[in-house]
């Protein structure tokens, strides 16, 4: 699943409870896969991963706060170095 760090603040002071949503994910599964959230459940382990990583990948595609996050993410993911964006920046 890509990860960027954030800011914690969401510009409305923060979360606005404390309650957490463990189906969350499975929900956002479900509309992506056009499933139940029965049929999620089922899901192989993998399938699920699959899903949840094109699914989450999808819906933060959408705004563009969330593609700056996976631009973010897709860089953190980088482990070899980009030599010429180096040598233009140091000379």
């Amino acid at each position: 699943m890509p990860r960027a760090p954030v800011e914690q603040d969401d510009g409305d002071g923060g979360r606005r409870h404390g309650y957490e949503v463990p189906t969350g994910d499975d929900h956002m599964v479900a509309e992506w896969a056009n499933m139940t959230i029965l049929q999620v459940g089922e899901l192989p382990l993998f399938d699920y991963l699959r899903f949840r990583r094109d699914a989450f990948i999808y819906q933060m595609d959408s705004t563009e706060k969330g593609r700056a996050y996976l631009n973010d993410a897709w860089t953190f993911e980088q482990v070899e170095p980009d030599r010429q964006a180096a040598r233009e920046l140091f000379g």
